[in-house]
């Protein structure tokens, strides 16, 4: 069973399809399979979160020595989750994202998290669910790689 947050009921017209994050307090370890890909593992019952994100954009940019990794979309869900998401924006992430080939891609690492933040997009109605915007970024020193 996995827990998610949110549904995507929207077209999702970008190079990705899927996001999940990883509170770093709930990985054991990472380690490197190869050059290009690492395996995880969890503390016991834990597992990453799929946020049902659509217009998903990842940028990963070089900064000097470093690698700006930014991935945003939005989100659709009642007001009630605001307090989960607030949560989220106080812990410190790994992200994995799965494009449309298919290809796992994980951004962070334990000693270089990233952080989550989301802001309100609508709609006007009280009474409707809400949109969020929601944006997860960090610097770190390793490019992004396949898990």
């Amino acid at each position: 069973m996995s827990t998610e947050i949110g549904t995507a009921q929207c077209i999702n017209m970008g190079g990705y399809k899927a996001v999940y994050i990883a509170d770093i307090e709930t990985i054991k370890s990472i380690t490197p399979v190869n050059d290009i890909k690492s395996n995880i593992v969890f503390n016991t019952g834990f597992d990453f979160l799929k946020l049902n994100m659509y217009d998903i954009t990842v940028n990963s940019e070089p900064h000097g020595s470093a690698w700006l990794h930014s991935i945003a979309g939005l989100i659709r869900t009642s007001e009630s989750l605001y307090t989960v998401l607030n949560k989220l924006s106080k812990k410190r992430f790994l992200c994995k994202i799965i494009d449309n080939n298919n290809i796992s891609i994980l951004i962070g690492s334990l000693e270089e998290p990233l952080r989550f933040t989301f802001s309100n997009v609508g709609p006007s109605n009280p009474a409707d669910d809400k949109n969020y915007t929601i944006n997860i970024l960090g610097y770190t020193t390793e490019a992004q790689c396949e898990c």
